[in-house]
């Protein structure tokens, strides 16, 4: 076997080339790009956020299947009115009430509702004029409270007597 003179069996290679590395950063950036798809972090914030509001929803509503079995008869549910209401809840602000004052819009300290309501209630929105901030609504003729969601912004996070709990619902109170 004939060899030049200048072969050596050393390995001279002293690391990576240039496309060696260009190919593995673009593995690890599909890779990346992937995992972020899958996790998907908002869709998980809002998650979080949504099962805060659900169990606030849930408080206020153990409250007032509390006020209707101590105060209602067997035939008819009596209902906290708007002021029962507020007073019976912890770190509670009173935000507006309706025209009819058959429902009070209002926030809980610690407890935030998404931004993203319309400028009045009719539209679809728990808001008062020049915000985007969503509050909670209650309603004392029906007992219902209600919170828009943060992960579809279509829907309603609703409770209700007899229901059996927190619901997500496309209509609020």
């Amino acid at each position: 076997m004939n060899l030049p003179k200048n072969f050596s069996l050393k390995n001279t290679s002293r690391g990576f080339t240039l496309i060696e590395l260009l190919i593995v950063i673009a593995i690890i950036g599909i890779l990346a790009a992937v995992l972020i798809a899958v996790i998907n972090p908002v869709a998980q914030m809002n998650k979080a956020r949504d099962a805060g509001l659900s169990a606030a929803l849930s408080k206020a509503g153990l409250a007032i299947s509390s006020y209707a079995s101590a105060y209602s008869t067997t035939t008819t549910p009596v209902y906290p009115d708007n002021t029962q209401f507020l007073n019976e809840l912890t770190n509670v602000v009173q935000q507006a009430t309706g025209g009819t004052s058959d429902w009070i819009m209002w926030s809980i300290n610690g407890v935030n509702a998404p931004a993203t309501c319309a400028d009045t209630y009719g539209s679809g929105g728990f808001t008062g004029v020049g915000t985007r901030q969503c509050w909670f609504i209650y309603r004392d003729t029906t007992g219902c409270v209600a919170v828009k969601s943060f992960g579809d912004n279509t829907k309603y996070w609703k409770w209700t007597p007899n229901a059996g709990g927190v619901t997500l619902s496309g209509s609020s109170c």
